[in-house]
């Protein structure tokens, strides 16, 4: 099966990729392929509450996100109870109108003014990359671009400061 296309999580605050929570797309972008980032992403959140999941279709892949959990991860099925659901600010507009009440970081409690596109900007640095990875075999891609998220982690790391 060939690879179309990678997703990642990140933390929307930061944008620091997240670990264990990168995957292959194969062509025709699945559920299934999300489902199981966010379960290896959820699995190194065990005891933090009140998550805010944000991805440009939340509206439809919230839908049944508990039924594929119980089905492909009933080990961590229980972990996405706490998930709160949003779309980012500038995804909203390509959205029906409901969603952009229901789905918006405007109102939900404590997102404070996160935008919820820092993954867009992380693209934009890994995009340089990726012509140069398209020809490489699965085992040579996926180093070259975990080295390059490690990397684009290290500097966004290295310039917060520290409050004492």
């Amino acid at each position: 099966m060939l690879v179309s296309g990678l997703l990642t999580l990140v933390c929307s605050r930061h944008g620091i990729f997240l670990p264990d929570a990168a995957v292959d797309l194969q062509k025709g972008e699945r559920y299934v392929n999300g489902d199981y980032a966010l379960a290896g992403a959820l699995r190194r959140a065990q005891g933090v509450h009140d998550i805010r999941l944000i991805y440009d279709v939340n509206c439809q892949y919230s839908r049944r996100l508990r039924e594929r959990f119980e089905k492909n991860f009933p080990d961590s099925s229980d972990l996405i109870d706490g998930l709160s659901y949003l779309v980012p600010k500038a995804h909203l507009p390509g959205h029906i109108g409901d969603c952009a009440y229901e789905y918006s970081p405007n109102y939900i409690e404590g997102c404070g003014r996160t935008d919820g596109e820092a993954l867009e900007r992380d693209w934009s640095l890994l995009n340089k990359v990726a012509p140069s990875t398209w020809e490489m075999g699965p085992s040579h891609q996926h180093e070259v671009l975990e080295d390059h998220m490690n990397e684009i982690n290290f500097k966004k790391v290295s310039k917060m400061r520290v409050c004492l």
